[in-house]
């Protein structure tokens, strides 16, 4: 038979939960308990220190003279051994590689050209 009035303190008459819990259970850690939740704590993503510094120091060495090219090489050469153990980085230890080098080609032909008007001109 229903009952018609108020329920009991703390009791709901639809069955659901009090105030302030929630019928799924606790969230999961590091996961928010619903999407865009300003308060939620998510998780940091995966990074390689090693990588990013990579390309940071390949392009540096346009302002440089290509010295920090040859940093960014071996670090992406270490960033992309170290992205095969944990699998995060390897696109920017390429890139840092790649950056790096066509620095240092580019430096290269251009000491050579101006090695080369130097002995024409005298």
């Amino acid at each position: 038979q229903p009952q018609y009035g108020q329920p009991a303190y703390g009791q709901s008459p639809y069955g659901q939960p009090p105030a302030g819990q929630s019928s799924y259970g606790p969230a999961p850690y590091g996961q928010a308990p619903y999407p865009g939740d300003p308060y939620a704590v998510y998780p940091a993503s995966p990074s390689n220190g090693l990588a990013i510094a990579s390309l940071i120091c390949s392009i540096l060495g346009l302002v440089t003279c290509c010295v920090t090219s040859f940093v960014g090489i071996g670090l992406g050469i270490a960033g992309l051994n170290q992205s095969k153990r944990t699998g995060v980085g390897r696109g920017l230890s390429i890139a840092g590689i790649a950056v790096g080098s066509a620095w240092v080609v580019l430096g290269v032909v251009v000491l050579v050209a101006l090695v080369a008007a130097g002995r024409t001109s005298s």
